[in-house]
Protein backbone atom coordinates (compact mmCIF):
# COMPACT_ATOMS: atom_id res chain seq x y z
CA UNK A 1 0.00 0.00 0.00
CA UNK A 2 2.72 2.05 0.80
CA UNK A 3 4.19 2.18 -2.89
CA UNK A 4 0.22 3.34 -3.76
CA UNK A 5 0.86 6.03 -1.58
CA UNK A 6 3.69 7.24 -2.62
CA UNK A 7 2.49 6.71 -6.36
CA UNK A 8 -0.56 8.95 -5.52
CA UNK A 9 1.51 11.88 -3.81
CA UNK A 10 3.84 11.96 -6.38
CA UNK A 11 0.91 12.50 -9.01
CA UNK A 12 -0.29 15.34 -6.93
CA UNK A 13 2.76 16.40 -6.13
CA UNK A 14 3.95 16.56 -10.56
CA UNK A 15 0.43 18.18 -10.92
CA UNK A 16 1.12 20.72 -8.34
CA UNK A 17 4.40 21.58 -9.85
CA UNK A 18 2.96 22.07 -13.37
CA UNK A 19 0.29 24.04 -12.49
CA UNK A 20 2.20 26.35 -10.43
CA UNK A 21 4.98 26.69 -13.44
CA UNK A 22 2.05 26.93 -16.19
CA UNK A 23 0.41 30.10 -13.81
CA UNK A 24 3.97 32.08 -12.94
CA UNK A 25 4.44 31.76 -17.13
CA UNK A 26 1.57 33.36 -17.57
CA UNK A 27 2.33 36.16 -15.02
CA UNK A 28 5.78 36.77 -14.87
CA UNK A 29 8.69 37.80 -17.16
CA UNK A 30 9.20 34.38 -19.49
CA UNK A 31 13.05 35.24 -19.85
CA UNK A 32 13.70 33.91 -16.44
CA UNK A 33 12.47 30.28 -14.99
CA UNK A 34 10.47 31.87 -12.57
CA UNK A 35 8.42 28.59 -11.70
CA UNK A 36 11.36 26.48 -11.39
CA UNK A 37 12.63 29.19 -8.77
CA UNK A 38 8.93 28.75 -7.28
CA UNK A 39 8.55 24.85 -6.97
CA UNK A 40 12.42 24.87 -5.92
CA UNK A 41 11.81 27.28 -3.14
CA UNK A 42 8.22 26.28 -1.60
CA UNK A 43 9.70 22.57 -2.15
CA UNK A 44 12.65 23.52 0.81
CA UNK A 45 10.16 24.91 3.10
CA UNK A 46 7.71 22.29 3.15
CA UNK A 47 11.26 19.65 3.48
CA UNK A 48 12.48 21.94 6.45
CA UNK A 49 8.94 22.02 8.13
CA UNK A 50 8.86 17.97 7.49
CA UNK A 51 11.90 17.12 8.78
CA UNK A 52 11.86 19.29 11.92
CA UNK A 53 8.14 18.15 13.11
CA UNK A 54 9.42 14.51 12.22
CA UNK A 55 12.23 14.54 14.34
CA UNK A 56 10.33 17.28 17.35
CA UNK A 57 7.02 15.29 17.54
CA UNK A 58 5.84 11.68 16.72
CA UNK A 59 2.78 12.99 15.24
CA UNK A 60 3.82 12.29 11.91
CA UNK A 61 3.88 8.41 11.03
CA UNK A 62 7.34 7.31 9.27
CA UNK A 63 5.01 6.08 6.23
CA UNK A 64 3.45 9.50 5.93
CA UNK A 65 7.07 10.80 6.19
CA UNK A 66 7.99 8.76 3.15
CA UNK A 67 4.89 9.51 1.14
CA UNK A 68 4.98 13.29 1.76
CA UNK A 69 9.02 13.41 1.33
CA UNK A 70 9.59 11.27 -1.66
CA UNK A 71 6.00 10.91 -3.43
CA UNK A 72 4.81 14.55 -3.10
CA UNK A 73 7.25 17.08 -2.45
CA UNK A 74 10.25 14.75 -4.77
CA UNK A 75 7.80 15.02 -7.40
CA UNK A 76 6.74 18.60 -6.64
CA UNK A 77 10.58 20.06 -6.31
CA UNK A 78 12.84 20.13 -10.16
CA UNK A 79 16.48 20.02 -9.26
CA UNK A 80 17.30 18.50 -12.47
CA UNK A 81 15.11 21.17 -14.36
CA UNK A 82 16.53 23.78 -12.25
CA UNK A 83 20.26 22.46 -13.34
CA UNK A 84 19.35 21.92 -17.16
CA UNK A 85 17.69 25.83 -17.20
CA UNK A 86 20.59 27.18 -15.51
CA UNK A 87 22.60 25.81 -18.71
CA UNK A 88 20.44 27.12 -21.37
CA UNK A 89 20.30 30.61 -19.73
CA UNK A 90 24.44 30.11 -20.04
CA UNK A 91 24.31 29.04 -23.70
CA UNK A 92 22.37 31.77 -24.19
CA UNK A 93 24.84 34.37 -23.19
CA UNK A 94 23.32 35.65 -20.39
CA UNK A 95 25.41 34.78 -17.39
CA UNK A 96 24.35 37.66 -15.10
CA UNK A 97 20.97 35.86 -15.26
CA UNK A 98 22.38 32.42 -14.96
CA UNK A 99 24.04 33.47 -12.00
CA UNK A 100 20.90 35.06 -10.37
CA UNK A 101 19.20 31.71 -10.75
CA UNK A 102 22.09 29.82 -9.16
CA UNK A 103 22.39 31.66 -6.28
CA UNK A 104 18.58 32.56 -5.58
CA UNK A 105 17.66 28.57 -5.76
CA UNK A 106 20.43 27.43 -3.28
CA UNK A 107 20.92 30.69 -1.14
CA UNK A 108 17.69 31.13 -0.69
CA UNK A 109 16.43 26.99 -1.03
CA UNK A 110 18.74 26.54 2.09
CA UNK A 111 17.16 29.69 4.17
CA UNK A 112 13.78 28.57 3.09
CA UNK A 113 14.86 24.79 4.44
CA UNK A 114 15.93 26.46 7.90
CA UNK A 115 12.67 28.77 7.83
CA UNK A 116 10.57 25.88 7.98
CA UNK A 117 12.44 23.81 10.57
CA UNK A 118 12.56 26.94 13.15
CA UNK A 119 8.74 27.22 12.25
CA UNK A 120 7.94 24.33 13.58
CA UNK A 121 10.71 24.31 16.32
CA UNK A 122 8.68 27.34 17.48
CA UNK A 123 5.35 26.19 17.37
CA UNK A 124 6.05 22.49 18.45
CA UNK A 125 8.43 22.35 21.17
CA UNK A 126 10.87 19.31 21.89
CA UNK A 127 9.02 16.78 23.60
CA UNK A 128 10.06 15.45 26.64
CA UNK A 129 12.56 13.15 26.62
CA UNK A 130 10.47 9.95 28.24
CA UNK A 131 8.26 10.04 25.17
CA UNK A 132 10.84 10.06 22.91
CA UNK A 133 12.59 6.91 24.71
CA UNK A 134 8.84 5.63 24.37
CA UNK A 135 8.30 6.27 20.92
CA UNK A 136 12.32 4.88 19.98
CA UNK A 137 11.66 1.50 21.95
CA UNK A 138 8.34 1.35 19.51
CA UNK A 139 10.10 1.72 16.09
CA UNK A 140 12.74 -0.94 17.26
CA UNK A 141 9.31 -3.21 18.11
CA UNK A 142 8.13 -2.99 14.62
Amino acid sequence: MLVLYIAIAGALGALARWGLVMLLGRVAEPSFPWGTLAVNLIGCLLIGMLMEAVERSHFIDHEIQVVIAVGFIGTFTTFSTFAYESLQIARSGAWLRMSLNLTLNVVLGFFLVWLGSLVVRQAFPRRPAVASARYEQSTIEK
